[in-house]
């Protein structure tokens, strides 16, 4: 029994432990390279969200109690992807206009 383990076990187990640590590592990159394009996804959608919007109500000049929430939720979840300042002098602007009850 010893010889098979010694012949045939051991072997065995020098072999397949590096390439399952290498396999498990694989699947980690690409689990961290998938995270990172769905969070630049991410990000790019609420840019693009976030300007529209921003630009729309500037127009407008002026938005909704709901609007200004809807754009704060926003413009904390574009930082919060690491989502840098371009987007921050257009969103502080609209962040300053007045506030009027819904239209009906």
């Amino acid at each position: 029994m010893d010889l098979i383990v010694e012949r045939v076990v051991l072997p065995l187990a020098v072999t397949a432990i590096p390439i399952l640590f290498g396999w498990i590592v694989a699947l980690l990159r690409r689990a961290d390279k998938d995270r990172r394009a769905n969070a630049d996804a991410s990000r790019a959608l609420l840019y693009d969200k976030l300007k529209f919007l921003c630009e729309k109500h500037i127009v407008a000049a002026y938005m909704t109690i709901e609007d200004r929430k809807n754009l704060q939720v926003l413009h904390e979840a574009y930082h919060d992807l690491q989502g840098n300042g371009f987007i921050d002098c257009l969103y502080e602007k609209a962040d300053q206009l007045p506030i009027r009850g819904e239209e009906t």
